[in-house]
């Protein structure tokens, strides 16, 4: 596994092109207005916009603080707030234009302006915020039913020796070959089930109940490895292990059919 890489070349090379975005922004609005319209309106403008450059260089860190094992929102989110950030920037520079112009600098219609933008930017923030606590509250569910669903799976590489011991027998006993192949094909079918097994959310009363279901199959599946442990059988005894797996199977098959109905909303 590749070592996390350091997160300072992602936020040095994004500072960079902020400050390369902010000089060549200053440099534009400079050039174009003259000394003398250079009012609070003029300062403001600009200060808006190089604030918006600076968090849209923010966010375009993302991907490289991800690449270096920071935790960062999900890709979706993340398309999705930097697109309306780019919209804002779009938004926030027509305004700026405007309220700068020489007809409009200092005067209320460019105060007008400046605040219809002070505005859209509360209501992104707001939109930002909403879309990385709700991303969060996500994450955080799916990384708790992923845990949960491989707990249960990893009693899975004990499932398949438990089905190559059941056709090991059908081999040394070659009386109890059919038995055999079906009982090995019984475990395979739990072990299919465990390797598809649903996981959904649920009530924090409920948690207590998905645990138990989660134990109760650990516990099963247990057993029926614990059958497998049996040396030196002759035919009867070997028929009567692999009944005793054939009946065990059955009855975790039963408890993951409880646990699917559990789960159904």
């Amino acid at each position: 596994m590749t070592p996390p890489r350091s997160i300072i070349p992602s936020l040095l090379g994004m500072f960079l092109l902020f400050i390369f975005g902010a000089v060549v922004t200053c440099a534009v609005f400079f050039v174009f207005i003259p000394g003398p319209d250079r009012g609070m309106t003029f300062y403001f403008a600009l200060s808006l916009l190089v604030a918006v450059e600076f968090v849209f260089f923010i966010h375009l860190a993302n991907p490289g603080l991800e690449r270096a094992g920071a935790k960062v929102s999900s890709p979706a989110t993340r398309y999705m707030v930097i697109g309306a950030i780019f919209i804002w920037f779009i938004l926030t520079l027509i305004v700026a234009a405007l309220a700068v112009s020489p007809a409009r600098a200092d005067t209320m219609a460019a105060d007008k302006i400046l605040i219809v933008d002070l505005i859209i930017t509360f209501l992104l923030f707001a939109f930002i915020y909403f879309m990385y606590t709700k991303d969060l509250e996500v994450g955080q569910i799916d990384q708790k039913l992923v845990s949960e669903r491989r707990a249960i799976q990893s009693d899975i590489p004990a499932l398949e020796k438990m089905m190559k011991f059941a056709v090991d027998l059908g081999g040394q006993f070659p009386e109890h070959a059919v038995l055999s192949d079906r009982i090995g094909k019984k475990v395979d079918t739990v072990r299919t089930a465990l390797t598809g097994i649903s996981t959904m959310e649920h009530t924090p009363a409920e948690e207590k109940d998905k645990l138990e279901w989660q134990l109760k199959i650990h516990d099963e599946i247990t057993q029926l490895v614990n059958l497998a442990g049996r040396p030196g059988q002759s035919s009867g005894q070997a028929l009567e292990t692999l009944n005793e797996i054939g009946k065990q199977t059955e009855k975790i098959l039963v408890t993951l059919q409880g646990r699917d109905r559990f789960l159904m909303p």
